[in-house]
Formats: structure tokens, sequence, C-alpha cells
């Protein structure tokens, strides 16, 4: 009966999950939880209607207050939840709960969901955490075994769950699945039911959960090469839990609350200071802490992704004033060096800044954010012949961006050198330049929720580039107007880093090379003059296509410090995308050996965000 209505139950909850879904742009969609009572938001009573287990314990979960699990969401963003773990399941099948009976092991629970949704989406997020009750039960096993029999019964348990882990990673996986958290576990000696069972049942249980997380860490890293796999590393965590107490605002490590009278029948916040809620269960407080670091850990990939981002934004916004000083985009805009035709001074120094403000939605692994930057470019432009103009340019661009789902915050500074060169025959006019960059990322914070857990990172990066733009200006009278159009090709890398903080959060992260970026615009301008005394002002609007032909994926590696040899490989997928830019600048020429503009533009129907920038440039001849 129990088994029957578990499926009734978990079609149900499917479909309103269905209803909810929702691209948020989190890097995840949906959340689908395997395992026991570690992660049991309240099932049982869903599955049996029997309110199991009864208070004190919070609304059927195995503490009191919420899971681990329930904190994800509102931390990840994710829009389709399904919670399927049930107390007392062990990481195969059946489970260690007699009243009510018939409830599933892990294996089951996973069975059933596929029954339901045989079919995952590339972008959920699976969490299968089993195996505590596998060797809770061998500690309750040695109790009537013969001594001698204790490793075999220890080794066999232990081969046991390891061997259904990997079969339920292996179903999930034939369903489409490929993100896959599988947290190890804590060392179950310090339990207060291991304590209970005196010196010889600590070890045993302890040693149960070092040689099943060494087993773990075995086919985790066998499998990371072929579906991501995010080690959680709760063994590291439990020990910090208990060797550093007041961290997390404990103060009792060993009892459990409910066994303590004072505790039980206190606050809540009385109760949160004692590590375990019972004999093995942890409090809501300690459930509170490791959902924020799981997110925290989940997190990183998506941050370290949007790297490659934010330092194309700081190079782009020099680019744009190496050729048109205006905040333009290179092909966007009044080509600069063009002026020099003008005149017989033949060299232009010039001094351009610009700040510019947008954000990027997640998307392709990447974590959304917000940034600001502001940057600056002197360059010296030579008319080497009539219509051929050549120059240099250096300019420096910083700015700091704040990510998404509180990721986090980077600071970023990108220097630039230049050589750049333009060619004007009448109404036609070309520009082309070449660039390298060093890029500098600082300040790398990623927040967790407990405080002083934060993770720390720098690093460097460099790219090479060139662009090529053109335009050709028709006379309508006392307005031009022409096409014009260009595109920009860069490629550069990210170095690696490891960030500092506490082992089991920080992460390595591996070298990001071959970051190339290929764009490409075209649209229209109209530019009209008017004559001010001896000078004149130029007005110019400019209108644009540009699409992004980074069409091909790319995989970001990192590790957690802790777990190191578990490599998480992150598929960054591909981006292809057309939007608009709109601009406008009114320039002052004709003015002797001066010039002057103001200009800016801003992006119309950006698919995975926003951009506009504001600039002015001055310059003299010689």
């Amino acid at each position: 009966m129990v088994r029957t209505v578990y499926a009734a139950v978990l079609a149900a909850t499917l479909a309103c999950s269905s209803h909810a879904f929702a691209d948020n742009g989190s890097e995840y969609r949906g959340l689908y939880v395997f395992g026991d009572s570690l992660s049991d938001n309240g099932n049982i009573p869903r599955l049996t209607g029997v309110t199991y287990p009864p208070a004190p314990y919070f609304q059927s979960r195995f503490s009191n207050g919420p899971v681990y699990a329930e904190y994800l969401p509102g931390l990840l963003g994710f829009s389709a939840v399904g919670n399927n773990a049930v107390g007392g399941a062990f990481a195969g099948r059946g489970n260690t709960t007699a009243v009510p009976a018939g409830l599933p092991g892990t294996t089951d629970e996973i069975e059933r969901f596929l029954i339901a949704r045989p079919n995952a989406d590339a972008r959920d997020l699976f969490i299968v955490f089993a195996g505590a009750n596998d060797g809770l039960r061998v500690l309750g096993a040695a109790a009537t075994t013969p001594p001698a029999q204790v490793p075999a019964l220890l080794q066999s348990s232990i081969t046991s769950a390891i061997t259904s882990t990997l079969d339920n990673l292996g179903r999930l996986t034939a369903s489409g699945a490929s993100q896959f958290v599988v947290p190890n576990l804590p060392d179950l000696g310090r339990t207060p039911s291991a304590i209970a069972a005196g010196p010889a049942g600590q070890q045993l249980a302890s040693l149960f959960a070092q040689n099943y997380n060494a087993a773990l860490a075995g086919i985790l890293q066998q499998r990371a090469d072929s579906v991501r796999i995010v080690p959680f590393d709760v063994a590291a965590i439990f020990n910090d839990l208990t060797t550093n107490p007041s961290r997390y605002g404990l103060v009792n490590v060993t009892q459990a609350c409910v066994n303590v009278p004072s505790c039980v029948t206190g606050s809540t916040a009385t109760q949160n200071q004692f590590l375990f809620w019972d004999t093995v269960h942890p409090t809501a407080n300690v459930h509170a802490a490791i959902g924020s670091m799981m997110a925290h850990v989940l997190s990183g990939p998506a941050v370290f992704a949007g790297l490659q981002e934010l330092g194309d934004v700081s190079r782009r916004q020099i680019e744009a004033q190496i050729v048109t000083g205006a905040g333009f985009d290179a092909a966007s805009g009044n080509i600069a060096t063009a002026q020099l035709s003008q005149g017989d001074r033949p060299l232009l120094l010039r001094v351009s800044g610009t700040y510019g403000n947008g954000s990027r939605d997640g998307v392709r692994g990447r974590r959304g954010f917000e940034y600001d930057t502001g940057s600056g470019v002197v360059a010296l432009d030579w008319r080497v012949a009539p219509g051929w103009t050549v120059g240099a340019a250096i300019g420096v661009s910083s700015g700091s961006a704040d990510f998404d789902l509180a990721g986090g915050k980077a600071d970023y500074r990108s220097v630039v050198g230049a050589f750049h060169a333009a060619y004007v025959a009448g109404d036609f006019a070309a520009s082309a330049y070449v660039d390298y960059a060093r890029d500098e990322f600082r300040n790398i914070v990623r927040p967790v929720g407990a405080a002083g857990l934060d993770t720390r990172g720098e690093t460097d990066g460099s790219t090479t580039g060139f662009g090529l733009s053109a335009k050709y200006a028709m006379p309508f009278g006392a307005v031009r107007v022409g096409p014009i159009g260009g595109v920009r090709y860069s490629n550069g890398r990210i170095d690696g880093y490891t960030e500092t903080g506490l082992p089991f959060l920080a992460q390595i992260v591996d070298p990001q090379k071959s970051l190339t970026s290929v764009r490409g615009d075209g649209g229209g301008f109209l530019q009209t003059d008017l004559a001010l005394g001896g000078a004149v002002l130029r007005s110019t609007l400019v209108a644009t296509l540009e699409h992004d032909f980074q069409d091909t994926s790319r995989t970001l590696t990192s590790r957690i410090v802790s777990q190191s040899t578990i490599p998480t490989n992150t598929m960054l997928g591909a981006y292809d995308d057309t939007w608009g830019r709109v601009g406008a600048t009114i320039e002052l020429v004709q003015a002797g050996p001066f010039q002057a503009s103001l200009g800016g533009s801003t992006t119309v129907g950006k698919s995975d965000g926003r951009d506009w920038a504001i600039g002015g440039r001055l310059g003299f001849r010689f």
C-alpha cells in the first residue's frame, strides 16, 4: 500500500513542479533530491498518512527545522524542486524504519522517480546523499556478531552501499541526467548513537564512514569524465563543526538535544546551540549552514566562468575608444582618425574616457552579474600620406561586478596596448586595429552564509585581438547617410588559481584557455553638420545589429581543495545571439587644432543582458 501511495505522491509532486517551471536566469533549473533522513523534508506523512517522526520533531523532518535541501532553491534559484528522500532509506533498496513499514530505499526512490519522469533536463541537478543508514546498520548488527566476523560485515556493507550508489548514478545518467551532487558521510563515530555504543562502537562507525568515503571518492573520480560531478565534503565539514563549534554558534557537539530537557523544551535558539537534534541527526542551525555551504560550492564554477565576460566588457570599452573615441564599438561611430585628412597638421594627440554600466543574465553555465566600468585612452595618430593614418594607443579600464544570487563580487582591470590605422577616400572610410591586453581579476569574493567562511581569489589573464570597420557616406541635402559595419576577433586565456578559505569550500580553478570571441555588426548612420562661426558641430546617429558568433562550447574544470582528486567539469554552452545598438555623438570639428566630442550608446533587445556607455574625447593636432 505504501508503495502505491508513494508513486501517486511522486507523480503529483512532479506535476506541480512542472507547472512552476520557468527560466529564472540561474545556471540550474530543476533540483531533485534522493536519500535518507538527512535530506527528507517531511515525506513519510505524505506517503503513509502517519505523522512520523512525531513532535518535538519539526513537521515530520528529522530535525527541529528545515533540512539543508530546503534552503537551496532560495540560494540558487531553482525553478522546479522535487524532494524524494525518505528517512531511514538505505543506499540501495529497503528502509530501516519499521513503523510505518514498507518505506523505500534510495534505489526505490530513484526507480519510481524515473517511472514518473523518464527524461531529465540537462540543467537539472540531482543530489544523491545516502549511506549513513548502511553504516548505522553495521553498528547495530555488530553487537550480535562474533568479533572475528565484524571486519567481513563491515566490508560487505561498504561494498553494498558503494555498489548501490554507483548503480543509482547510472540509472539517473541513463535518463539524461548529467549534473550530480554526491556528498560523502560524516564521521558516524562522533554521533551520540556511536558514543553510546562505547569505544569499539565508535571505532567501527568511524571506520565505516572513512572506508565508504574513500571508495566513494574513487567512483566519483571515474565518473567525472562522463558526467558533471560536484563532490561535497560533509566529512570535513562535520570535523570542523566538532573542532570549531563556536564558528557556527554551537556549544554542545556530543549530546542529543532531545535527551536534554533544558534543550528540547527550550527556544529554537537554545536548541540550535546543539550540533545534534537526536542521536544521529543535526539541528536546523547545522542544516542551514550545510545548505549555505552546498550553495557556495555549487555556484563556484558559474562565477569562475563569468570572468571571461567581465574581461571582454572591460576590453571592448577601450577598443571602442581606440578607433572612435566616442564610447561606441569599433564599427559604430565616426572613425576618429579620419579627421586627420583635414588641415595640414599631421599629428593628433587624443585623450578619451568612457563610463559604462550593464548586466548579464545567468546563461550557458555562467552566473549573471551587474557591472560598472570606467576607462581612459591616450592615443597618438599620424597622417603618413594623403588619406592614410596610423597610430598607437594605450588604455586602462577598471570596474567591479556583483554576481547574482549572492554569488559574490569581483574587481577587474585591463591594460590594453594597440596599433591602429585608418584610410579615407572621398566618402569612404575604413579602420583597423590590433591589440594586446593584460587582464587582472582581484578581490574575487564568494560569500557563505556563516560568518567568516567566505572564499577569496585572484588571477590574471591575457588577450590578443583585432578589429576591422568601414563606412560609406552618401550626401542627401544637408545630411549624410550610409552603411556602417565591422568585425571584432579576440582570443585569450585566464590563468588558473586556488581560492583561499576553508578547504571544503575553497576551489582550485584550472586555466581557462582559448577564450575566443567573434562579433560582427552592421547598420547605418545619419550625420549632419551645423556651422558655428569658424567651427563645425557634427551630429551623428548610429543604429546597428550586432551578432555574437561564439558558437562553440567549452569546459571549465574546478576542484574542491579537500577533494582535489575529483574534477568538476562544467560545460559552458555555445552562444549565438543578435541584438541592436543605438548611439549618438556630437563632435566639434574644423575648430583649428582642437577636437572634442561627446557620445553614448545602448544595447537594444540583448537577450542575455544590457549595456550602456557614455564617453568623451579631446584632441589636439600639431
